[in-house]
C-alpha cells in the first residue's frame, strides 16, 4: 500500500512500527476530530480496496492525529474513544416459597426448553432460532430474521398480538434498505427513494 498510495489525495507512509496517512483533504481542517473523521472515511475506502484487490484480512483504523506547523514543529493529538464497561450476570433461578411449604421454581433456561420443543414442529421458528445465533447483527441479518418471523407468524398476527404495527414494519424495512438511513450497512448499495 505504501508503494501504491503516493498521490497527494491519499499518501500512506511507513514510520517505524506504524503508518501515517497524509491527504490534501485535511487541508484547512483545524479540529483534530474533523481530521480523524475524514481519515476514517479515507481509510475505510483504502481498506475496502485492499480487501478486494489484495485479500487483506483486516481493516485500517485511525490512531493519533498529527499536525506539522509552518515551523516544522509536530503537534500530536491523542484521540481517545469513549469506553464502555459491560458486566452481565446470568439470570438467577427464582424460588417462590408459599406458607404451605410448596414453592414455584423459575429457571432462566425454562424458556429455552419451551422454544426448542416448539421449534420441533415449526420450521419457521427453528430457522429463526438458527438465524438468531449470531454474535452481531447488521441490517441484512436483521432483515432476514424479520422475514422468517413475518412469514412464520404472518403480518396480521404480528399486528393483532401488538408485537408491532404495520407502520413500524414498513419503517424497519425501508430503514434496512436505505443508504440514507443505514449508511454502508444498508441492504441496498444505492438510494432509489427518499430515506425514511
Amino acid at each position: 500500500l505504501t508503494d501504491g498510495l503516493t498521490d497527494e489525495s491519499a499518501r500512506l507512509i511507513r514510520r517505524e512500527e506504524h503508518f501515517v496517512l497524509t491527504s490534501t483533504d485535511f487541508t484547512g481542517l483545524t479540529d483534530p476530530s474533523e481530521v480523524e473523521s475524514k481519515a476514517a472515511i479515507i481509510l475505510a475506502q483504502i481498506s475496502g480496496a485492499a480487501r478486494l484487490v489484495l485479500g487483506s484480512p483486516s481493516s485500517l483504523t485511525t490512531g493519533n492525529v498529527e499536525r506539522v506547523g509552518n515551523d516544522g514543529q509536530q503537534h500530536r493529538f491523542i484521540m481517545t474513544k469513549p469506553g464502555v464497561l459491560s458486566w452481565r450476570a446470568l439470570p438467577a433461578t427464582v424460588r417462590v416459597g408459599r406458607p404451605d411449604g410448596t414453592e414455584d421454581v423459575h429457571r432462566p433456561a425454562d424458556p429455552v426448553r419451551k422454544a426448542l420443543a416448539a421449534a420441533r414442529g415449526d420450521e419457521a421458528l427453528a430457522k429463526a432460532l438458527r438465524l438468531r445465533d449470531r454474535a452481531a447483527f447488521g441490517w441484512a441479518e436483521l432483515y432476514r430474521l424479520f422475514e422468517v418471523v413475518e412469514a412464520g407468524a404472518g403480518s396480521a398476527e404480528l399486528v393483532s398480538r401488538a408485537w408491532t404495527t404495520a407502520a413500524q414494519m414498513r419503517r424497519f424495512k425501508r430503514s434496512a434498505n436505505s443508504v440514507g438511513a443505514s449508511g454502508d450497512d444498508a441492504r441496498h448499495g444505492t438510494e432509489a427513494t427518499a430515506p425514511p
